[in-house]
């Protein structure tokens, strides 16, 4: 387990800890682990670089087992959480309590719930003997560190971030074949391009979709139902974007500075879904692609549709109207 911001399992403990006052929890949160501060591990490998040979190298702290991690984690947070672990809770039920609870979808809890049956220690002296003067920090100063950098919002990377390039590659052709389309367009200033690019780089996360957000709640909560990645995850930074980002549940696949940001759906969604944004001379243009999978795909669209008419209008128009609140005014 690597303890630093953006890293899957300290999103994991972070998230139950601030939401959860009581835990009931598998008796596996009673198993052995050795975390690590994502600093010592960048020491280690840095270092490995001057290393000959081949060496197979276990790296990690103190020993604790899970449930101190969770009461460590609550004490470096200011917070006291009562942990109940028993019996009976399957993998099944864990993965889905984490599901719903936190950032990862069901795939990725059920996998991390799938180890915590086993022992993850040190089980040999080579980080000593190769390493001796890498001293690895105790898990409640790593706890402190990641924490910082959430607040200070100094997250280089999450758990979530990758593969955007892989989709870079696959929408062009998925956009051309889209069956449906949903396209709306309004006038902007060309004072206001550059406010106009801001707003659509800062929706989602904790800024909202500018209108409707419950309707985004239901569905966030629908696709955590069907074991999706939900809202949960936000966004890494409020007002930039990059390529490979994840957006609530969206992944961003393009990012052209004052042109174009491009979204790929990433909740359960009976097809392939996108949400782009492009602003072409004295308009933006905002388009709604879906390329459905059989029937039940297109019944999908045609359901959405009275919903799509008030959520992407709404949108819109919140992103001009707010735009034209922040731009300069034109001389």
């Amino acid at each position: 387990m690597i303890i630093g911001s953006g890293s899957a399992s300290f999103e994991i403990i972070r998230n139950l800890i601030e939401k959860l006052p009581i835990m009931i929890t598998p008796r596996w949160v009673r198993t052995m682990a050795q975390p690590i501060g994502v600093e010592d591990v960048l020491c280690y490998l840095d270092d490995a670089r001057r290393i000959g040979g081949t060496h197979v190298v276990d790296i990690g702290a103190e020993a604790m087992c899970y449930q101190n991690m969770m009461v460590a984690c609550a004490q470096a947070m200011g917070l006291h959480r009562l942990i109940v672990p028993v019996p009976f809770l399957s993998i099944g039920l864990s993965s889905y309590w984490l599901n719903f609870f936190t950032p990862v979808p069901f795939s990725v809890a059920k996998s991390l719930i799938e180890g915590l049956r086993s022992e993850v220690t040190v089980q040999n002296d080579h980080a000593r003997t190769l390493f001796p003067h890498i001293h690895p920090m105790p898990f409640t100063q790593a706890v402190k560190r990641a924490l910082e950098e959430v607040e200070q919002r100094q997250i280089l990377s999450r758990w979530s971030d990758r593969g955007g390039d892989v989709w870079a590659t696959d929408h062009a052709y998925s956009i051309a074949n889209a069956v449906y389309m949903d396209r709306r367009e309004t006038p902007i200033a060309s004072h206001e391009v550059q406010a106009v690019f801001e707003r659509i780089c800062a929706i989602g996360g904790e800024n909202g979709w500018f209108g409707y957000d419950w309707l985004w709640e239901i569905r966030g909560f629908l696709d955590k139902i069907m074991g999706g990645v939900g809202l949960n995850r936000g966004r890494r930074l409020p007002c930039s974007l990059r390529v490979g980002d994840s957006l609530d549940f969206w992944k961003v696949v393009d990012v052209q500075p004052r042109r174009r940001v491009l979204l790929f759906a990433q909740m359960k969604v009976p097809g392939k879904a996108y949400l782009e944004f492009r602003i072409e001379e004295d308009r933006l243009i905002q388009s709604a692609y879906f390329l459905p999978k059989g029937l039940w795909g297109r019944l999908y669209w045609n359901l959405l549709i009275p919903i799509h008419a008030l959520v992407f209008a709404d949108m819109l128009r919140a992103i001009i109207r707010e735009a034209r609140s922040t731009a300069p005014r034109q001389a």
